[in-house]
């Protein structure tokens, strides 16, 4: 067996290892405090109020009206702001325009109420326009889906569901829709196809 002299390099090699041990250890530690530290925060999913018949009226900036939207009970959560809503209903007019009504079974609307996304028997019904010296009357429309999501204040929806319309006795079928109520024009995706009834 080799013994090394007292004082040589044998003696520096307990201490080095002590010393990589020290920096390791220090090294684990700062990371598991900056991973901490710039996590986020975990989001609460229960409820911080609930509202039964919920009703929210949005004007424009002239006061006028510009939608209704209502719901028989409203969950908001405070982790993201946003409300799950029950039977949501939501009315959109546009001056010298007939209501335009949208439903469903349920709803999530996001923080701010910029976008709501409405699920499960999703109708859309626009009323008829009567004719008028410069335009063509039209007749009630009715629209269901699965999932329509919709932009209210830019009075604008679509859908990539499968969609149905109806209208004087007519039928549309089409996968994914866009809805623009302002000018009150609609556009299916995909994989159109339409019965139209004969006038009499």
């Amino acid at each position: 067996m080799k013994i090394l002299p007292r004082g040589g390099a044998g003696a520096f090699f307990p201490l080095a290892i002590l010393m990589l041990l020290a920096m390791l250890t220090f090294w684990l530690a700062r990371g598991i405090a900056v991973d901490d530290r710039d996590a986020p925060a975990p989001q609460s999913r229960d409820p911080d109020y609930i509202v039964e018949r919920f009703t929210l009226t949005s004007l424009a900036e002239t006061g006028a009206q510009r939608y209704v939207l209502s719901s028989q009970k409203m969950v908001h959560l405070p982790g993201d702001d946003s409300s799950i809503l029950t039977r949501p209903v939501l009315r959109q007019a546009q001056p010298g325009q007939p209501e335009t009504r949208i439903r469903a079974d349920r709803g999530i609307v996001t923080s701010g109420g910029e976008i709501a996304h409405l699920h499960d028997n999703v109708e859309v019904m626009r009323a008829g326009e009567p004719a008028g010296p410069n335009r063509q009357g039209s007749s009630e429309m009715r629209v269901t889906t699965s999932y329509l999501r919709v932009l209210p204040d830019q009075d604008r929806a679509d859908t990539a569901a499968p969609v149905r319309i109806e209208q004087a006795g007519s039928t549309l079928l089409g996968t994914g829709m866009e809805l623009d109520n302002r000018y009150r024009r609609f556009r299916l995706l995909s994989a159109v196809s339409a019965t139209y009834k004969k006038k009499e």
